[in-house]
């Protein structure tokens, strides 16, 4: 992660956990956390002061073409494995407009 400049959304990320792992182990990465509305509405209060400013949290159905663009790293942790192979590519089609040129999942 050092060497990544970045934006990292985390699909399905619940209360934003990772993204506080990340966030405050880097000066340079900036995420975004996307779930249902009911799930990140308790995960934006958990967000410490100094890294307000550098997570975002975003109601997204990641069934749906993904609404954020410039994206450099997409984390789908504990996510495929409750979904069929159907559903899986789905999702992973729904990134294609939103992903830079060298973005991962």
């Amino acid at each position: 992660w050092d060497h990544l400049e970045t934006l990292v959304v985390d699909v399905g990320g619940g209360s934003g956990n990772l993204a506080r792992i990340l966030t405050s182990s880097t000066n340079h990465i900036s995420s975004f956390v996307q779930d249902h509305a009911h799930v990140i509405a308790h995960g934006a209060g958990m967000v410490p002061a100094e890294l307000q400013s550098r997570i975002e949290f975003q109601a997204h159905d990641f069934l749906e073409r993904q609404p954020t663009t410039g994206v450099d790293v997409f984390v789908f942790a504990r996510i495929f494995l409750n979904w069929s192979d159907k559903y899986c590519v789905q999702i992973l089609r729904a990134l294609d407009p939103a992903m830079k040129t060298g973005a991962r999942c």
